[in-house]
């Protein structure tokens, strides 16, 4: 017993020791110099550089449907669709300017396309992953479309882009 209380007193010592080198915070007042953030003295401002040469468009170019499914009822509707705009679309010869999205999928060479209130296809907004040539290629076949508020809803769509 006397052992363990002198071990005890020991470690007591040991971890109470004055420690010279400290030093108590004080506070003072420095003056306040313009600081640049980090990101400005990189060309790019820190961020990868977006690479303008690999940007897939739709604008300008003109789809047709020419064959749709909703289950297994099938038809071939022809509906053409004109890309006015990076993100507006115009169905045959009506003048209303319609939405849609046109994105890379994250770690996948492919893209999504949204289009939203199509009417061939129910008036909703409906989504596909289509291949990264689909443009080059000049068609998009047998993708599945599906409703983005209601994934219940699918359609397969053939379009042959004029």
């Amino acid at each position: 017993m006397k052992k363990l209380v002198i071990y005890l007193s020991l470690i007591l010592i040991i971890s109470c020791r004055k420690y010279d080198d400290y030093e108590p915070w004080t506070y003072s007042q420095e003056t306040q110099t313009e600081v640049r953030p980090w990101q400005d003295s990189y060309v790019y401002g820190g961020t990868l550089p977006y690479d303008t040469t690999n940007i897939l468009t739709l604008v300008g170019t003109r789809w047709v449907l020419t064959k749709m499914q909703v289950g297994f009822v099938g038809s071939s509707p022809n509906d053409t669709i004109n890309f006015i705009t990076n993100n507006q679309y115009v169905i045959n010869s009506d003048l209303t300017a319609r939405n849609y999205r046109l994105s890379k999928i994250p770690s996948s060479p492919n893209y999504e396309l949204t289009l939203y209130y199509f009417t061939p296809f129910g008036g909703m907004a409906y989504s596909a992953n289509l291949g990264y040539y689909f443009i080059q290629d000049g068609v998009i076949n047998n993708a599945e479309f599906k409703n983005i508020t209601n994934t219940t809803n699918k359609v397969r769509a053939w379009f042959k882009k004029l």
